[in-house]
C-alpha cells in the first residue's frame, strides 16, 4: 500500500567528502484509467513523502512499444546529410519534424516527418551559432530551438526554420564554476549545475565526492534562483599546485536531475528516492521505492574492466590493470540511472544494471509519484525523449552506424 506523509526539512541536501585515502594512482578515466493529479505542494516549507512498496519482478506497466520503429534517420551510405556521427540529443518538433544534435559535424539538423533532411544549423567553430562540443537540443519559447555547447558553455538559439537568433554564455555565479545546462522549466528558465568545484592549491588524493551547485538562470543566462548543493559522482581525486585530476569510479553513485512539470527533480542515486523541489529551491515531494541496490563484487569490477579495455592493445590493458587493481569496491551500486519525464509527466526511472547488454528496464511513476510498474525499451536504444505516443532515441548497428529512431508507444 502506498503511504503518504509530510516531513519538514531543509531546502538543501549535501554529502560530506569521502574519508578514504589511497595510494597515489596514475589513473585518468579522462494500464490505464484516469490517473490522479499530483498532490499540491505544501506551503509551509515541508515536503509530501510518497512511500512505494517493492515491485514484484513481473510487475509491468501495461504499455506497449512497437516491434519496429515508425521512422529511422541515418544510414551508412547516401549523402553527408544522411549520415549521423556522435549524436548527442534529439527532439520532436510540434509539426512532426525532428531536430538532431549531430556533434560529429557540429550541426543541429532538422529532418522531416518522412525522415528527409530539411536544414542544418551551426557547424564547428567559435563564432555565433557554431559549436565546439554540441551536447543538447531542446524546444524553447515559441517555435525556437536551444542548442547547448558544453565546451564553450554557450547557448545558441535558432528559429524552427534554421535562422540563428542569438548566442550567449552561461554566467558563473557564487561558487558555481563552469555551469552545465540540464533542462528548461515551463516558464523558460534554464536548469544548470556547476562543473567540478575548485580546490585551490592544497594537494590531495583519495576517494572524493564533490558537491555541485544547482540553480535556475533566466533567458539571458543570468542567475535567477538557488537550488542548493547536491553530491556529485564518487571518484578518485589527485590535486596539487596548478592541477587536479578527477576520475569517476566505474560504479559511481551521483545525482540525477531533470525538470518535472513545475517542479525540479534533483536526486542522489544512493538509494531509490526521488526528490522534487519548487523553483525557489524549497522541497515539495520525496518519492521512495523499496528497491535496495546490491553491493558490487570483484567479478563485477572485472566485467567492467574487460568491457572498458576491449579495444585496447595488450600493452595498454596491462598498464591500466596496475591502476585498476587499486580501485576499492564501493558500498553499493547506484540505486537507479538517469531518468526521463514524458509528455504526460510520468517519470521513467532507469534500473541499474552492471551489464550493457539486452533491453533497458525502467520503473514508471505516475504524476502523483505512484510506482506503476516496469517497461522495457529496445536493446541498444539510448532514449532522448518520450512523448505521449512515441519514444525517440539513438541506436548503433554492429558496424557502429548511428541512427535516430522513433518507436510507437501505446498506453
Amino acid at each position: 500500500m502506498i503511504q503518504t506523509r509530510t516531513y519538514s526539512g531543509p531546502a538543501r541536501h549535501s554529502a560530506g567528502r569521502g574519508a578514504t585515502f589511497l595510494a597515489l594512482l596514475s589513473l585518468s578515466f579522462g494500464a490505464c484509467g484516469e490517473e490522479p493529479s499530483p498532490a499540491p505542494p505544501p506551503t509551509d516549507g515541508s515536503a509530501v513523502v510518497v512511500e512505494n512498496p517493492a515491485l514484484p519482478p513481473d510487475s509491468l506497466v501495461g504499455w506497449r512499444i512497437g516491434s519496429e520503429p515508425a521512422l529511422s534517420i541515418g544510414v551508412a551510405g547516401g549523402g553527408p546529410d544522411d549520415q549521423l556521427f556522435r549524436v548527442r540529443d534529439a527532439t520532436v518538433l510540434p509539426d512532426g519534424r525532428i531536430a538532431i544534435a549531430n556533434a560529429g559535424s557540429g550541426e543541429v539538423r532538422i529532418y522531416g516527418p518522412d525522415g528527409g533532411h530539411r536544414v542544418s544549423m551551426g557547424g564547428p567553430g567559435e563564432g555565433p551559432g557554431e559549436f565546439r562540443a554540441l551536447e543538447a537540443v531542446e524546444r524553447w519559447a515559441g517555435d525556437s530551438l536551444l542548442a547547448w555547447d558544453a565546451r564553450q558553455r554557450r547557448i545558441s538559439v535558432f528559429s524552427a526554420e534554421g535562422a540563428h537568433g542569438r548566442t550567449f554564455r552561461l554566467r558563473e555565479f557564487d561558487d558555481t564554476h563552469s555551469p552545465q545546462f540540464l533542462g528548461i522549466t515551463p516558464d523558460g528558465r534554464l536548469l544548470v549545475r556547476s562543473g567540478f568545484p575548485q580546490r585551490g592549491d592544497e594537494p590531495y588524493e583519495g576517494m572524493f565526492r564533490p558537491l555541485h551547485s544547482y540553480a535556475l538562470l533566466d533567458a539571458s543566462g543570468e542567475f535567477s534562483a538557488d537550488l542548493g548543493e547536491h553530491p556529485g559522482a564518487e571518484g578518485y581525486l589527485i590535486a596539487g599546485s596548478g592541477f587536479e585530476t578527477f576520475s569517476e569510479h566505474p560504479h559511481a553513485k551521483s545525482t540525477v536531475s531533470t525538470v518535472w512539470g513545475n517542479e525540479i527533480l534533483i536526486s542522489p542515486n544512493d538509494d531509490f528516492t526521488l526528490r522534487a523541489f519548487a523553483p525557489d529551491g524549497s522541497p515539495t515531494r520525496t518519492i521512495h521505492l523499496d528497491h535496495p541496490a546490491p553491493r558490487p563484487t570483484r567479478r563485477d569490477m572485472e566485467a567492467w574492466f574487460e568491457a572498458f579495455t576491449a579495444d585496447d592493445t595488450p600493452e595498454e590493458r596491462a598498464a591500466f590493470r596496475r591502476s585498476f587493481e587499486e580501485l576499492p569496491l564501493l558500498e553499493s551500486f547506484p540505486a537507479f540511472l538517469p531518468f526521463e519525464v514524458d509528455a504526460l509527466d510520468h517519470v521513467w526511472v532507469r534500473e541499474f544494471t552492471s551489464s550493457p547488454e539486452g533491453a533497458t528496464s525502467w520503473i514508471v511513476f505516475d504524476p502523483a509519484g505512484r510506482a506503476l510498474g516496469r517497461i522495457e525499451t529496445p536493446p541498444g536504444l539510448e532514449v532522448y525523449e518520450i512523448g505521449a505516443d512515441y519514444l525517440l532515441g539513438r541506436t548503433r548497428d554492429a558496424l557502429g552506424v548511428e541512427s535516430i529512431r522513433l518507436w510507437p508507444l501505446s498506453r
